[in-house]
């Protein structure tokens, strides 16, 4: 990994919510393949082109599989060939202090926690039915 990139992906990390990461490397995966296949004309590339134009703030579109908004400073650290990430830190950074903080409740609704894991289970337990109807036990 060249030293840019592990700067960018630090950068990455403090910007983007860790499922638009995962999707984006997941698309771009999919989309390296169809282009070395010698596929990019073909129904899959285009069908996954619109998924490559992310938003950025400012303007409307962009075809990328960069992310307009992430920007940053990343302090690292060279040494005997190898990169080490010392700090980064952004204007658009995701998380708050504040609100990760338990300390004050005024951030935190214990409530919501409630909420989202019940949403959640329902998936789980409509899986979990099918497991048993089809006889698997965990």
């Amino acid at each position: 990994m060249t030293i840019l990139r592990l700067a960018y992906i630090s950068i990455e990390g403090l910007v983007l919510d860790g499922r638009v990461r995962a999707l984006r490397d997941n698309l771009s995966k999919q989309w390296s393949e169809l282009v070395y296949n010698g596929l990019y004309f073909s129904p899959e590339a285009a069908f996954l082109q619109p998924a490559r134009m992310l938003a950025r703030p400012k303007e409307r579109y962009v075809v990328s599989n960069r992310v307009g908004w992430v920007n940053g400073e990343v302090r690292l650290r060279l040494y005997k060939g190898n990169a080490y990430v010392l700090g980064r830190s952004s204007q658009e950074k995701l998380h708050s202090e504040e609100d990760a903080s338990m300390d004050s409740l005024d951030t935190f609704d214990p409530s919501e926690t409630e909420r989202r894991t019940r949403i959640a289970a329902i998936r789980l337990k409509k899986y979990g039915l099918q497991m048993a109807s089809a006889g698997i036990k965990f």
